[in-house]
Protein backbone atom coordinates (compact mmCIF):
# COMPACT_ATOMS: atom_id res chain seq x y z
CA UNK A 1 0.00 0.00 0.00
CA UNK A 2 1.89 3.21 -0.77
CA UNK A 3 1.50 6.40 1.53
CA UNK A 4 -1.02 9.33 1.14
CA UNK A 5 0.34 11.77 -1.50
CA UNK A 6 1.90 14.91 0.68
CA UNK A 7 -0.88 17.65 0.05
CA UNK A 8 1.59 20.37 -0.39
CA UNK A 9 3.98 20.40 -3.00
CA UNK A 10 8.25 19.87 -2.06
CA UNK A 11 9.92 23.38 -1.36
CA UNK A 12 12.86 24.02 -3.26
CA UNK A 13 14.31 25.83 -0.64
CA UNK A 14 15.10 22.48 0.90
CA UNK A 15 16.97 20.93 -2.31
CA UNK A 16 18.78 24.20 -2.63
CA UNK A 17 19.93 24.67 1.10
CA UNK A 18 20.76 20.81 1.04
CA UNK A 19 22.92 20.75 -2.05
CA UNK A 20 24.65 23.73 -0.34
CA UNK A 21 25.13 21.92 2.22
CA UNK A 22 26.59 19.14 0.84
CA UNK A 23 29.30 20.84 -1.21
CA UNK A 24 30.01 22.78 2.70
CA UNK A 25 30.68 19.31 3.68
CA UNK A 26 32.87 18.14 0.81
CA UNK A 27 35.01 21.02 1.41
CA UNK A 28 35.06 20.08 5.05
CA UNK A 29 36.45 16.63 4.13
CA UNK A 30 38.77 18.32 1.72
CA UNK A 31 39.78 20.71 4.69
CA UNK A 32 40.23 17.41 6.68
CA UNK A 33 42.23 15.97 4.40
CA UNK A 34 44.79 18.72 4.28
CA UNK A 35 44.90 19.29 7.83
CA UNK A 36 46.05 15.78 8.18
CA UNK A 37 49.22 15.90 5.22
CA UNK A 38 49.80 18.95 6.83
CA UNK A 39 50.35 16.81 9.92
CA UNK A 40 51.98 13.98 8.87
CA UNK A 41 53.84 15.37 5.86
CA UNK A 42 54.54 19.05 6.72
CA UNK A 43 57.59 19.05 3.88
CA UNK A 44 54.94 19.01 1.74
CA UNK A 45 54.18 22.74 2.41
CA UNK A 46 57.28 24.57 2.34
CA UNK A 47 56.02 28.35 1.67
CA UNK A 48 53.37 27.65 4.97
CA UNK A 49 54.30 28.42 8.24
CA UNK A 50 51.23 26.58 9.91
CA UNK A 51 53.56 23.35 10.07
CA UNK A 52 56.16 25.14 11.90
CA UNK A 53 53.51 26.75 14.48
CA UNK A 54 52.45 23.30 14.66
CA UNK A 55 55.31 22.22 16.15
CA UNK A 56 56.39 25.24 17.96
CA UNK A 57 52.64 26.04 19.69
CA UNK A 58 51.48 23.25 22.25
CA UNK A 59 48.46 25.54 22.52
CA UNK A 60 47.83 25.65 18.82
CA UNK A 61 48.63 21.98 18.24
CA UNK A 62 46.65 20.92 20.90
CA UNK A 63 43.32 23.19 19.26
CA UNK A 64 44.39 21.90 16.29
CA UNK A 65 44.00 18.44 16.67
CA UNK A 66 40.62 18.90 18.79
CA UNK A 67 39.31 20.91 15.69
CA UNK A 68 40.09 17.85 13.35
CA UNK A 69 38.25 15.56 15.66
CA UNK A 70 35.51 17.66 15.79
CA UNK A 71 35.09 18.09 12.18
CA UNK A 72 35.65 14.44 11.90
CA UNK A 73 32.20 14.09 13.33
CA UNK A 74 30.59 17.32 11.81
CA UNK A 75 31.13 16.81 8.46
CA UNK A 76 29.53 13.17 7.85
CA UNK A 77 26.77 14.80 10.53
CA UNK A 78 26.28 17.46 7.96
CA UNK A 79 26.02 14.89 5.19
CA UNK A 80 23.36 13.47 6.93
CA UNK A 81 21.58 16.44 7.56
CA UNK A 82 22.05 17.63 4.03
CA UNK A 83 20.49 14.06 2.87
CA UNK A 84 17.74 14.61 5.11
CA UNK A 85 17.04 18.10 4.05
CA UNK A 86 16.82 16.70 0.03
CA UNK A 87 14.44 14.05 1.14
CA UNK A 88 12.19 16.97 3.26
CA UNK A 89 12.48 15.29 6.52
CA UNK A 90 11.99 17.16 10.27
CA UNK A 91 14.98 15.63 11.71
CA UNK A 92 17.25 16.99 8.55
CA UNK A 93 15.68 20.30 9.09
CA UNK A 94 15.88 20.52 12.93
CA UNK A 95 19.91 19.25 12.36
CA UNK A 96 20.53 21.44 9.73
CA UNK A 97 19.39 24.69 12.39
CA UNK A 98 21.42 23.23 14.85
CA UNK A 99 24.29 22.80 12.59
CA UNK A 100 24.21 26.33 11.72
CA UNK A 101 24.52 27.44 15.14
CA UNK A 102 27.40 25.39 15.73
CA UNK A 103 28.83 26.66 12.74
CA UNK A 104 28.64 30.41 13.71
CA UNK A 105 30.40 29.25 17.00
CA UNK A 106 33.33 27.58 15.44
CA UNK A 107 33.72 30.13 12.75
CA UNK A 108 34.31 32.37 16.03
CA UNK A 109 36.46 30.28 18.00
CA UNK A 110 38.34 28.81 14.72
CA UNK A 111 38.85 32.58 13.59
CA UNK A 112 40.10 33.72 17.24
CA UNK A 113 42.39 31.27 17.59
CA UNK A 114 43.76 31.55 14.35
CA UNK A 115 43.87 35.41 14.73
CA UNK A 116 45.92 34.79 17.60
CA UNK A 117 48.19 32.26 16.94
CA UNK A 118 48.88 32.38 13.21
CA UNK A 119 49.24 36.47 12.81
CA UNK A 120 51.99 36.71 14.28
CA UNK A 121 54.10 33.79 13.20
CA UNK A 122 52.04 33.81 9.24
CA UNK A 123 53.48 38.28 9.62
CA UNK A 124 56.71 37.22 10.37
CA UNK A 125 57.41 35.17 6.95
CA UNK A 126 55.32 37.04 4.80
CA UNK A 127 57.53 40.44 6.12
CA UNK A 128 60.78 38.73 5.00
CA UNK A 129 59.29 38.90 1.15
CA UNK A 130 58.30 42.87 1.80
CA UNK A 131 62.10 43.50 3.79
CA UNK A 132 60.29 44.51 6.92
CA UNK A 133 58.23 47.79 5.38
CA UNK A 134 55.79 49.13 8.42
CA UNK A 135 53.14 50.48 5.80
CA UNK A 136 52.91 46.46 4.67
CA UNK A 137 52.74 44.97 7.84
CA UNK A 138 49.97 47.59 9.10
CA UNK A 139 48.57 46.43 5.88
CA UNK A 140 48.50 42.92 6.26
CA UNK A 141 47.50 43.25 9.77
CA UNK A 142 44.30 44.56 8.59
CA UNK A 143 44.14 42.06 6.21
CA UNK A 144 44.03 39.44 8.44
CA UNK A 145 42.18 41.34 10.90
CA UNK A 146 39.33 41.74 8.42
CA UNK A 147 39.46 38.07 6.94
CA UNK A 148 38.53 37.24 10.62
CA UNK A 149 35.66 39.39 10.79
CA UNK A 150 34.04 38.62 7.43
CA UNK A 151 34.63 34.70 8.07
CA UNK A 152 32.40 35.13 11.16
CA UNK A 153 29.92 37.38 9.27
CA UNK A 154 29.47 35.37 6.21
CA UNK A 155 29.11 32.02 8.98
CA UNK A 156 26.38 34.18 10.69
CA UNK A 157 24.63 35.21 7.61
CA UNK A 158 24.12 32.14 6.61
CA UNK A 159 23.14 30.77 9.57
CA UNK A 160 20.11 33.46 9.34
CA UNK A 161 19.37 32.45 5.59
CA UNK A 162 19.06 28.90 7.30
CA UNK A 163 16.78 29.91 9.67
CA UNK A 164 14.62 32.09 7.57
CA UNK A 165 14.30 29.64 4.88
CA UNK A 166 13.96 26.78 6.94
CA UNK A 167 11.78 28.16 9.64
CA UNK A 168 8.92 29.25 6.88
CA UNK A 169 5.52 28.03 7.83
CA UNK A 170 5.48 25.97 4.19
CA UNK A 171 8.49 23.96 4.59
CA UNK A 172 7.82 23.20 8.14
CA UNK A 173 4.56 21.98 7.35
CA UNK A 174 5.80 20.07 4.31
CA UNK A 175 8.82 18.53 6.42
CA UNK A 176 6.45 17.18 8.89
CA UNK A 177 3.90 15.98 6.61
CA UNK A 178 6.69 13.88 4.69
CA UNK A 179 8.30 12.58 7.95
CA UNK A 180 4.96 11.07 8.65
CA UNK A 181 4.60 9.84 5.14
CA UNK A 182 7.81 8.67 4.61
CA UNK A 183 8.32 4.42 4.25
CA UNK A 184 9.61 2.67 7.23
CA UNK A 185 13.10 1.25 5.58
Amino acid sequence: MQPPALPIQKPKTLLVIGILNLAFAAFGIFGILSSVMMMTKPEMYPGNPVPTILQNDATYAAYYKVLMGFSLILVPVQMASAIGLIRGREWGRKLTLILAVVAVAVAAVNGWISHTHLSGPVMVEAMKGVGGDATAQKIMEVTMTVSFIVGVIVSAVWAIVQFALLCRAKVRAYCKVATQTAPVA
